[in-house]
């Protein structure tokens, strides 16, 4: 039997069938209207080695840019970070975003998911930052990386030194470096009173000095490895003679001797006026000030060999777990913290560090400081990508010390490095 409904009753169905579609239409967003509750889409938790508070406004951009995505920050130290990093992942309970190091790539692809080439291609990856990026971050076409900001090394030096020695500007190549040593140097019967530069050195005495070596032999032509990631290219006569030069620097028996590779710290040293200059990236400069606040610190670019410059990179990008629940949406928030010009510009001011994006670099490289000098030399940053950065920085180390204690001559030093340096590709 057929219900028959009254006008009123019509009327009243009619009217109740608008108000829930109305109230559905605002719960689900597409009026406006106050929401009982949001779905939540995913949960990001990224680690890193900033602090928290840089991390706030980029975080909170991105979540009211995609509603439902929750983001959490964690800080570690930088010199624990790696082996946390490495031992949350395997324990399962590692990030969805992680700092990725520019040397990690070889070593640590295995733990992370590259980028969706829907999302971002080569093309737009060299327009958006300096040319570095593709070579520490990109394997067999695919991007595994997006950076944060690229520093290089450059000269920190003491003014008020090279005031008194008449220097009026940081050498800009390394025959300028050497002529400064003279003026800079200080001696007494025992040897060094006052060093000039710290240089020449392996690690046990020289912060960074791998990398110092390395921007060396690549400032002379070395291609460091062969197209196909399985040799190192290292050794060669001209690369003899330049790893001379470079051990000289700490050989008394040198013209060119500035630096004695003992216990000290060079920059201990630094921040007590025991040597003139030495060779950083910009999170030193905060410990050399820690050490000591009044020293008038200058900084210059980093010597060159020819005009064609090149200089050493050593930075952060921003990578997704391949333990990720939700990759994609990871991704999102990498490509909205290191692309988008309000994101980037916060970080880079927050931090005090030189940016990576190309528009960024535009607008500062031609500020004076340390920040314009910086963003210049970003543009000619150049690294390459080593299997075992810790195994590999040893090895170099070992080429330095062998040929300071005279156990090696400086070709076979220069051999064997290539020999163990081949192995680690293999």
């Amino acid at each position: 039997m057929q219900t028959q409904f009254t006008n009123k009753q019509i009327l009243f169905l009619t009217g109740a069938g608008l108000v829930v579609g109305l109230i559905a239409l605002v719960l689900t967003g597409v009026l406006p209207g106050k929401r009982v509750q949001e779905t939540q889409i995913a949960e990001l938790e990224i680690w890193g080695i900033d602090s928290e508070a840089v991390w706030k406004d980029v975080i909170k951009g991105f979540e009211s840019t995609y509603p439902g995505v929750d983001v959490s920050y964690r800080k570690f130290s930088h010199s624990s970070y790696e082996d946390s990093l490495i031992n949350g992942l395997a324990a399962g309970n590692g990030p969805d975003i992680l700092f990725f190091d520019n040397n990690w790539l070889l070593q640590h692809r295995d733990k992370i998911v590259p980028l969706p080439t829907t999302k971002m291609g080569l093309t737009t990856l060299n327009t958006l930052f300096p040319q570095t990026i593709e070579k520490d971050f990109v394997i067999d076409g695919r991007i595994y990386a997006l950076p944060l900001y690229i520093d290089t090394l450059f000269l920190a030096y003491n003014r008020n030194h090279f005031d008194q020695a008449g220097i009026v500007a940081p050498p800009t190549t390394w025959a300028e470096l050497e002529e400064n040593i003279k003026d800079l140097k200080i001696t007494n019967e025992k040897g060094l009173e006052r060093a000039a530069f710290a240089i020449g050195g392996s690690s046990a005495s020289v912060k960074n000095a791998p990398d110092i070596l390395k921007l060396i032999l690549m400032q002379a032509g070395a291609p460091m490895v062969n197209s196909k990631l399985s040799q190192a290219d290292i050794y060669s006569g001209d690369r003899v003679d330049v790893f001379s030069g470079y051990t000289a620097y700490a050989d008394p028996k040198s013209s060119t001797y500035t630096w004695d590779n003992d216990t000290r710290d060079n920059l201990d040293a630094f921040a007590k006026g025991d040597v003139s200059g030495v060779f950083v990236y910009s999170r030193q400069l905060e410990e050399i000030r820690s050490k000591n606040s009044l020293l008038d610190i200058g900084i210059g670019s980093m010597p060159q060999a020819t005009s064609q410059a090149i200089n050493y990179p050593d930075y952060y990008g921003l990578a997704v777990s391949n333990k990720s629940k939700d990759p994609s949406i990871a991704w999102d928030f990498i490509i909205y913290a290191t692309t988008d010009k309000q994101s980037a510009s916060y970080y880079q001011s927050a931090m005090d560090l030189p940016p990576a994006l190309r528009f960024l670099i535009g607008e500062l490289k031609n500020e004076s400081g340390r920040i314009g000098i910086l963003a210049r030399q970003a543009l000619t940053a150049k690294s390459w990508l080593q299997p075992n950065q810790k195994a590999f920085d040893g090895y170099f180390d070992q080429a330095i010390e062998s040929v300071l204690d005279e156990t090696l001559k400086a070709r076979d030093a220069l051999e064997r490095l290539q020999k163990q340096t081949t192995e680690l590709y293999r």
